[in-house]
């Protein structure tokens, strides 16, 4: 009489100690200064560190940190707005630092 298997244990889905140099680039917060001139509210959002469902809140709300701008239902944030809410140098937000 042959013993009966153990189960397998299930795989794991990746998660950060396991996900590759791909999944590792996804999670890094984006460069502020090397954002095009607008760019889509949860980036913004990252950087600020809010949740999506805190942010579309906070735009219905009209308390989003920065102004969005709403085209057909797409939110969108300027860098300017962006960089002076972070309180970047004037020079620097217009692109004049040396």
């Amino acid at each position: 009489m042959t013993a009966p298997s153990q189960p397998q244990p299930r795989p794991q889905p990746p998660g950060p100690q396991t996900a590759g140099p791909e999944a590792a680039g996804r999670s890094r917060q984006p460069d502020p200064l090397s954002l095009p001139p607008t760019f889509g509210v949860r980036t913004a959002s990252e950087i600020f560190g809010v949740g999506k469902n805190k942010t579309y809140a906070l735009i219905r709300q009209g308390k989003y940190p920065i102004p969005v701008i709403d085209i057909d239902g797409r939110y969108r944030c300027s860098r300017v707005d962006l960089l002076r809410r972070l309180g970047y140098p004037e020079d620097v937000i217009l692109g004049q630092a040396s």
